[in-house]
């Protein structure tokens, strides 16, 4: 399937379809601005299937944009791609879909590692007031 999925989004999509759907328009000569490194004048150009930044040297095609755009992994621009242009190679799972399971999961994870280690601080604690329980006993 992940193969028939990069082959229709390369096969049904432009460079600049993507870019104008994400809010870049191309000048006459078909350069803007690099999303991946700071500058003023375009060095970023657009082929029909890809693009190549004469001033970072980032190149790819559609899919390699998206990821490298929004920090996504390889079957997660699948995703994004195949649910913002409406391509349907993925049937009803949708990348929010999937976005929000995985900050679900993440979440849960974040708050079972805080609980133990809250555990844990509470459980030192306690040792140092027994140990200094012990002390103070001994002073007096």
């Amino acid at each position: 399937m992940r193969i028939d999925a990069v082959q229709t989004i390369k096969d049904r999509l432009t460079m600049r379809e993507v870019l104008e759907r994400y809010g870049y328009t191309a000048d006459k000569k078909g350069f803007i601005c690099c999303s991946f490194h700071n500058e003023k004048t375009p060095s970023m150009r657009i082929y029909e299937k890809d693009y190549h930044c004469f001033g970072c040297q980032e190149h790819g095609d559609v899919i390699t944009f998206i990821q490298k755009l929004f920090g996504l992994s390889f079957q997660d621009a699948l995703r994004k791609i195949d649910t913002d242009f409406g391509l349907n190679i993925y049937g009803d799972h949708s990348f929010e879909e999937l976005r929000r399971s995985r900050y679900m999961q993440k979440a849960l994870q974040a708050k079972r590692e805080r609980e133990k280690r809250e555990k844990q601080k509470d459980s030192q604690q306690q040792s140092l007031l027994k140990q200094s329980k012990v002390r103070m006993y001994h002073l007096w």
